[in-house]
């Protein structure tokens, strides 16, 4: 099977990981997790999509940041393994995910045979495109989390730059179950 290359990412694309891995970092990795497996696409659900104006009020941000946070993820973009994680990541495709949890949705087993491929993760996470403020130094993103049928929780969060880094400033709970 031949590999597919893809380019090396824009300066602007290399901030968007710098958000996600923040938020990943913050949100995820804790003592028993040693593996994070991160959907090869962006993706924003519904939950989120009607979130976005409460919360951008909540954390008064900018109408722009919110028209910008919902133009860029009108569609999927493909993810690369360009994320900055202490701790070892991979990224899992759709195909991978539906032999998982769409083959074995009657049976049930997708978890057990998910976990059986990728021990010791906390299931898969999924990441919005984020969105950025005028001076590049806010930004907002969901990132959600599903580890069981009925295990997981979505949140947007709130970035903002510090001495260089981008940190979880806040977060919103969007779903959990």
């Amino acid at each position: 099977m031949a590999s597919i290359v893809m380019a090396a990412p824009t300066s602007e694309e290399l901030e968007e990981y710098a958000v996600w891995s923040a938020g990943i970092r913050d949100l995820y990795i804790g003592p028993r997790v040693e593996l994070i497996v991160i959907r090869d696409r962006t993706k924003l659900d519904d939950s989120a999509k009607k979130a976005i104006s409460s919360a951008a009020q909540e954390w008064n941000l900018d109408a722009k940041v919110v028209k910008d946070f919902q133009a860029n993820n009108k569609s999927e973009r493909s993810l690369g393994k360009w994320f900055r994680l202490p701790i070892t990541y991979t990224l899992i495709s759709r195909e991978e995910l539906d032999d998982f949890f769409v083959v074995h949705k009657l049976d049930r087993t997708g978890w057990d045979l998910f976990y059986a491929k990728y021990p010791k993760s906390r299931g898969v996470v999924w990441v919005s495109r984020p969105a950025f403020n005028a001076t590049k130094n806010q930004a907002i993103v969901y990132i959600c989390n599903q580890r069981n049928w009925l295990g997981g929780e979505g949140y947007l969060v709130l970035l903002t730059q510090r001495d260089g880094a981008w940190v979880v400033k806040d977060k919103l709970l969007i779903w959990i179950s």
